[in-house]
């Protein structure tokens, strides 16, 4: 009788320890095979009541809504409920980074995934993705750096060529030349003209992306040597590629046809192609100097 008194008086003194019993005991269900989904649901609301703060439950629950299909903003919610009592949870940080990424906020994606670096500067999941969205966003700086933390375990060349190509339908040819010159011959040097030819022996992405590739770099050529029409002509053949690749085109592709057009003195077809769109600073620098001063000079694309 006395060590069971003793254990009340310890429970009375330690509410906390009351919670965590009671925690446990309502995970414990959850360990059984074959548990049904309203009964590990109950079991971990069970278990939440008894410790609200409770880091364990918090993943578990969130791992049961994404396992559930959840709608994307709860699943979120959950997660970083989770880095409430535990701010460093790599789990969370990089489920947060792919809910981002799906909710098309690359810049949130970027900084759960440097968080989840900053924790583990070599974590593999973390480093790829990262060097992915890097890519993509046209910052060659950050996407070398995650390059470099996949020393040993760095992806396959057609993985990086497939990320390049897609860089390139994605309105940052410029970042796809630079994924492609770590690949090697016959990836580097990539002219227009290489490019069209490399395109001949490639298949789905690979193959569009270096066609769209090869389009923009002729425009860059033709804007150079101030023959606007032609840049213009190759301009909207990159808008063709990029479309066929996917509908919702990146922003920045339709800024670069905007710049073209106002270059071949369309300007009113350049506004009326941009529909009011205003580019963020991060879209902005990544564009080549002819686009950022053709649009500046006649005010589009850019916040007044």
């Amino acid at each position: 009788a006395m060590p069971a008194l003793l254990l009340v008086l310890a429970l009375a003194a330690a509410p906390g320890a009351l919670g965590f019993v009671r925690q446990g005991a309502a995970l414990s269900g959850i360990a059984r095979a074959g548990v049904e989904p309203d009964e590990a649901r109950q079991a971990l609301q069970a278990a939440l009541d008894a410790r609200p703060d409770s880091a364990t439950a918090r993943t578990l629950e969130a791992r049961r809504l994404r396992g559930a299909g959840a709608p994307p903003d709860v699943q979120e919610r959950a997660w970083l409920a989770v880095l409430e009592p535990r701010p460093h949870s790599i789990e969370a940080l990089l489920r947060l980074g792919e809910l981002r990424i799906a909710a098309r906020d690359p810049a949130g994606a970027r900084a759960r995934y440097s968080a989840v670096l900053a924790l583990d500067a070599r974590h593999p999941v973390a480093a790829r993705n990262l060097h992915a969205l890097c890519a993509y966003a046209g910052d060659s700086a950050c996407a070398d750096d995650a390059w470099a933390r996949l020393a040993g375990r760095q992806p396959d060349a057609t993985w990086l060529a497939t990320l390049a190509a897609r860089a390139a339908l994605r309105g940052v040819p410029e970042s796809a030349r630079h994924e492609w010159e770590r690949i090697g011959p016959p990836w580097s040097p990539l002219g227009p003209d290489a490019a069209i030819e490399l395109s001949k022996a490639q298949s789905g992405d690979i193959k569009k992306g270096l066609e769209a590739y090869a389009h923009a770099r002729y425009a860059d050529d033709h804007a150079a040597a101030g023959a606007w029409i032609l840049c213009l002509r190759s301009m909207r053949q990159y808008l063709r590629a990029c479309r066929a690749f996917e509908d919702d085109l990146d922003p920045r592709v339709e800024l670069r046809v905007a710049a073209a057009l106002c270059r071949a003195g369309e300007v009113q077809a350049a506004r009326e192609s941009l529909a009011g769109r205003v580019a963020t600073r991060e879209e902005l620098e990544s564009l080549p100097e002819w686009v950022r001063v053709a649009l500046r000079e006649h005010g589009i694309g850019e916040e007044p």
